[in-house]
């Protein structure tokens, strides 16, 4: 299955610092240089867009950024000849999994469309569609930071306890405890006492 590669990321990373991003997200109007120095037609940027948009407030943050730009250089470099209709799975990140969940039901004229929801994952249960693609859209500037943090805080084995983190916790005042709580439970849905580095960084992207 095709995967966003560290090296690609990071790429994309410095292309997305560069255009100067508000509040993490990047107008149309900033985009749009990068979109058509792709020598693309008009109608594919815009498909490309509508995909890459997920959350649809008229702008892309980092994840979406990363969406529109490998669809556009696969396309450049032949690997794919149009624009999909849908978005492939392996490029669906899991915080948003849950939005593109939502407009298949409203397009199928139903809210509780089990064959489009399960289809995202392709039978995987939710813990493995997390560690397939929660990470690759982790900024390499604030993967950085959770590593750091997860090499100070784990034991020897590489596990973390939920206490070891109270000093990172304690700097997070404007994070409720119940959200805290609901993102170590997320990413540790099996309830074991420690969690692993890959669990670890997903759990500091989430609060």
């Amino acid at each position: 299955m095709p995967k966003l590669e560290e090296w690609e990321i990071k790429k994309y990373w410095q292309i997305f610092s560069s255009l100067n991003p508000v509040d993490n997200k990047l107008s149309g109007d900033k985009v749009s240089v990068v979109f058509k120095n792709s020598h693309l037609t008009d109608d594919k940027l815009s498909k490309i867009w509508d995909l890459a948009d997920i959350d649809v407030d008229g702008s892309l943050d980092f994840e979406e950024f990363c969406i529109a730009m490998r669809l556009i250089f696969d396309i450049v470099n032949g690997d794919v000849t149009s624009v999909p209709d849908k978005l492939p799975n392996w490029l669906i990140p899991s915080s948003k999994s849950h939005l593109v969940q939502a407009d298949l039901a409203v397009r199928s004229g139903s809210n509780n469309d089990a064959t489009s929801v399960s289809s995202l994952s392709d039978g995987e249960d939710e813990e493995l569609s997390l560690n397939d693609d929660f990470d690759w859209y982790i900024s390499p500037t604030d993967k950085q930071t959770y590593e750091t943090i997860y090499d100070s805080s784990c034991d020897r084995y590489g596990r973390i306890k939920f206490d070891s983190l109270n000093g990172l916790y304690a700097t997070l005042k404007n994070v409720p405890e119940t959200a805290i709580s609901s993102a170590w439970n997320i990413v540790n849905p099996k309830q074991y006492e420690t969690i692993d580095k890959d669990q670890c960084l997903k759990h500091h992207n989430m609060i």
